[in-house]
């Protein structure tokens, strides 16, 4: 708040809080002595009208008209002082969130110890999150699949973001649970890999469906009609509906009279047609088609992201795709609001002069 001539010749110690003053005017007399002491503080100044301000310092010495003299540069932190308040609500939030929503959420080191795990493990696994920190995610899969997930997710090996990872890991009851993977990969301020955070879904139903899917055509038929995840059959050729069972119909909002013969194009908005028809080139051409997430919308209009999973086959002689839909519209919408917190968090985290660190504690200490 002052003017160049207002400050040019007069003490640094007149523009620092009178708490700071003391210990800062010794830091530069050390410094400019030769001692070492630290480069980087915060403290706290005072503005011409009498506001409090904290700042994050930097200094060095330098010459200026032959004498030894420090070059100091402020930035103000005060913003992210006060946030202090707001970073302890948000970290309440943040867990109040991920606690609430039904899949897992996971937070593995760089050799893949879990580092957190959310209470929804327990109802996943059979651990409580106590019994799973410090466990390696391999020590929770099967053995014969923990050997061979860097080939099958070469992605981790990358230390890059996965979806959507299909593996099997072993309930406390000895049992086999398919779950469904996400994973973010965690980097530190000098870039060096710190570990993965996720989240788990099960998916072990859907897996044994798929599984029974690659049975026979009769058994795609008994499965299809009475299958309770949307299902239907479309032409290769005409990308027209030749089949749908009543779970799509009843999610969609149509009559089977309403979509039988119709284009598949009904039930998507049109900005997804160069995909889908990109996508039908490719189930032409090696046996599988459309994968993934995609956008739907209802006969009412509403909009859907669905998870497709598709299987080529002949049906009544013609060239088709049988697709089993999984309407995952409010699962994303809790992953963004999960992703939006976490966001918020180190934004908030990262705007503090201290150091923040997650670690890895030895068991039982």
């Amino acid at each position: 708040g002052y003017s160049r001539e207002e400050v040019l010749g007069t003490s640094v110690m007149r523009y620092v809080h009178p708490e700071d003053a003391v210990w800062l005017g010794s830091f530069e007399q050390r410094r400019l002595s030769g001692e070492i002491v630290p480069t980087r503080y915060t403290a706290r100044g005072i503005t011409k009208s009498g506001d409090i301000r904290y700042f994050d310092f930097s200094s060095s010495i330098i010459g200026h008209n032959g004498e030894p003299a420090v070059l100091l540069n402020a930035i103000d932190i005060t913003d992210s002082v006060k946030v202090h308040e707001e970073l302890r609500k948000s970290q309440e939030d943040f867990r109040s969130l991920v606690e609430q929503i039904s899949d897992w959420v996971w937070q593995v080191d760089e050799e893949l110890r879990f580092t957190y795990a959310s209470p929804r493990v327990k109802e996943l696994l059979g651990y409580s999150p106590n019994e799973v920190i410090g466990k390696s995610a391999l020590d929770l899969m099967e053995p014969g699949f923990a050997q061979q997930l860097f080939d099958a997710c070469p992605a981790l090996r990358r230390h890059e973001p996965f979806q959507l990872f299909q593996n099997p890991m072993v309930h406390r009851d000895g049992t086999v649970v398919w779950v469904e993977t996400s994973g973010e990969p965690i980097y530190d301020e000098e870039g060096n890999f710190r570990g993965y955070r996720g989240i788990d879904r099960d998916i072990t139903e859907r897996k044994r469906a798929e599984e029974a899917l690659r049975t026979s055509e009769e058994q795609y038929k008994a499965l299809f009609y009475n299958s309770p995840l949307p299902m239907w059959v479309f032409c290769l050729e005409s990308l027209t509906f030749l089949a749908v069972n009543e779970a799509m119909l009843d999610h969609y909002g149509y009559t089977r009279e309403e979509l039988i013969g119709q284009s598949i194009m009904k039930i998507r908005p049109t900005e997804e047609e160069a995909r889908l028809r990109e996508s039908i080139k490719t189930a032409l051409g090696e046996g599988y088609g459309p994968r993934g997430v995609w956008r739907h919308t209802k006969k009412d209009g509403t909009p859907i992201d669905v998870e497709v999973t598709t299987h080529t086959l002949t049906w009544q002689g013609n060239p088709a795709l049988m697709v089993l839909a999984n309407d995952i519209t409010e699962r994303l919408r809790a992953e963004e609001q999960l992703k939006k917190k976490t966001s918020e968090m180190e934004t908030i985290l990262h705007a503090f002069p201290d150091l923040y660190f997650y670690a890895s504690l030895p068991v039982g200490g």
